[in-house]
Order: structure tokens, then C-alpha cells, then sequence
């Protein structure tokens, strides 16, 4: 079954700008390299990062790459494509290693303020408890300082390549050091659909995204063998669910009274009978389904495989 990528549900494309007056070829500027943690889906990220004029830059192919993305590259006209779509699943609000000692703190405090006999005490733990906090800020915020590296004067080119998400263009710079592409972090992740925060005591940028791609179909008879994929295996499970229903409970009440007696088929059919209407009701949407499919592709036709499941 041959299926194609819907390049335009989302496509980050990369384009060499080879003659273009905004490109800045050679040119030296202060940056500062590895400053900032990088954390995807609550992983750090390794590689090079690059902090300039108060925005992270980020390599392109290895965070796009992290994020499930396809990533191809057309030598003959310097074309870096990646397609796919990332969408967000929610974010901690702070890193991992943060967030956790946090935690601590806060659990912590509410179990002694649930046995503070009185006001006094309650506000002596609020207060006990800001301290705390702002001592676990302060120590990260020194570790982070103590992490930034001083700025150096790297050889980079600015803007030789337009950066093209989902059909808008990323008006922030982008720039090319060591023959790769580093991208604007906060601004071409959140228009791939990802969530992006800063987190200013850790110096962290998280990103949060998952990749989904959407397939389509050339014509009926695709769209038609995935749904046979989809339906035919639940229907098939509710027929033998129902089968086994009815198998057992015939065994049952022939245990029971030694042999079989009048009302014990009766009683299995009552049994299996919920597992027959599911599978029924599966089939129900089984048919409506192709049916829309016809309607959609203009089918005549007759219906490449048989819908029915043998009994």
C-alpha cells in the first residue's frame, strides 16, 4: 500500500539564499558557546548551543532530528528539508534537577503546616519556607553564572539561508559557524508547534513536542485496505470474545447440573450477545465508512475486499 507524507501539514524548509543583499558573508562577531542548558521532553540536549543578543541559537539537523523529524538534503540546490509536526504536551515549569529540590522544600512545608497548632507557627514556616527557596534560587542561579563562558570572536555568516516554517518565514537571524546552520530556538520551534520555555534562575530553554505525521492517500483503494487494517482485527475480536462467552457459560451450567438441561443455550446466547451487538456495531461503522470513501473518490467500483469476517 503506497502512502505519501503531507509535506504541507508541516514542512521546515531550509533554502540557501546564494545571492541575496540581507546575506552577511565572513563576518566576525562576539558569541558566547555552551551557555545555556538545552533540555527536549525533559532530556539534555548535547551540542553546541550558541547565545547571542539575549537569544539561543540551536544546531538545526540534531534538534529537529531529537524531535522525530525527517531531515533531507538536496546537494544540487543546497536545500535542507524537514517535515513533520510537533505538538506540545505540556511543560514543567522548571527543569528536572530544579523542579525536584523545589519539591522537597514544598512537601516539606505543607506537612508541617498541617500540624501547626497556631498562627504563629503557620507564619514562621511561610517565612522559613521563603527563605529556603530563595537560597535554592540563589545557589542555581550561581551555578548558572558560573557556567556562562566569557564571549569570543567567532568567524559566522548571518542570514545565508531563509528559514521557512510551515509556510512562514522566520524574520530572526540565523547563523552559520563550522558549516552549521544554528536557528532562532524560541522562534522556529514554537511555530513547529512545539511549547518552549525559558527558565531564567537555571539559564534553561525546554522544548516540549512529540512529532505526528499525517498520511494521505492516492485513492480508494488505499484509504480502503487501512481501513480493513483498522476494523477488520476489532471485529474479529468481538465475534470470538462472544463465541468464547458463549462456550463457557454452556460448560458452566453443565457443570453444575451434570448435564445439560432446557434454558442453558438461552442463557449462553444472553451472555455472548453484548460481544455480537459490539461487533455489529463495528461493522456498522465499518460500512458507513467505505461508503463516505466512495463518496469521496467517486467509486463505482466494486469493493476491492470482501468487509465481511468469516464465521
Amino acid at each position: 500500500m503506497k502512502k505519501i507524507i503531507k509535506t504541507t501539514i508541516c514542512a521546515l524548509t531550509i533554502a540557501s539564499v546564494l545571492c541575496s543583499s540581507m546575506t552577511v558573508l565572513g563576518q566576525k562577531a562576539y558569541m558566547q558557546l555552551d551557555s545555556i542548558t538545552v533540555m527536549k521532553n525533559d532530556d539534555f540536549v548535547s551540542g553546541t548551543n550558541i547565545l547571542y543578543n539575549d537569544r539561543t541559537y540551536v544546531p538545526l539537523r540534531e534538534i529537529a532530528e531529537s524531535l522525530g523529524c525527517k531531515v533531507d538534503w538536496d546537494g544540487a540546490t543546497n536545500t535542507a528539508t524537514i517535515t513533520g509536526q510537533a505538538t506540545s504536551e505540556g511543560v514543567n515549569l522548571q527543569p528536572t534537577y530544579y523542579e525536584q529540590e523545589y519539591k522537597d522544600l514544598k512537601n516539606a512545608f505543607d506537612m508541617n503546616s498541617a500540624f501547626a497548632g497556631d498562627d504563629i507557627t503557620k507564619k514562621l514556616l511561610e517565612q522559613k519556607f521563603a527563605g529556603d527557596v530563595a537560597g535554592l534560587d540563589a545557589r542555581y542561579r550561581a551555578e548558572a553564572r558560573a557556567k556562562q563562558t566569557p564571549a569570543v570572536e567567532l568567524d559566522v555568516e548571518f542570514d545565508s539561508i531563509n528559514v521557512i516554517v510551515n509556510g512562514t518565514k522566520i524574520q530572526e537571524s540565523n547563523i552559520l559557524y563550522n558549516d552549521r546552520t544554528y536557528v532562532p530556538f524560541r522562534a522556529v520551534f514554537e511555530t513547529l508547534g512545539c511549547e518552549v520555555l525559558w527558565h531564567d534562575v537555571t539559564q534553561t530553554a525546554t522544548i516540549k513536542g512529540k512529532l505526528v505525521i499525517e498520511e494521505i492517500y492516492t485513492s480508494f483503494e488505499e484509504e480502503y485496505a487501512t481501513l480493513c487494517e483498522q476494523y477488520k482485527p476489532r471485529i474479529s475480536e468481538q465475534r470470538d470474545l462472544g463465541k468464547q462467552k458463549y462456550e463457557d457459560v454452556l460448560k458452566q451450567s453443565a457443570d453444575r447440573t451434570g448435564g445439560q438441561v432446557k434454558g442453558q443455550e438461552d442463557e449462553a446466547n444472553a451472555e455472548a450477545e453484548p460481544f455480537y451487538k459490539q461487533a455489529e456495531a463495528l461493522l456498522g461503522e465499518f460500512v458507513t465508512k467505505v461508503n463516505n470513501l466512495k463518496t469521496k473518490y467517486g467509486f463505482n467500483g466494486e469493493v476491492p475486499m470482501d468487509p465481511t469476517i468469516e464465521e
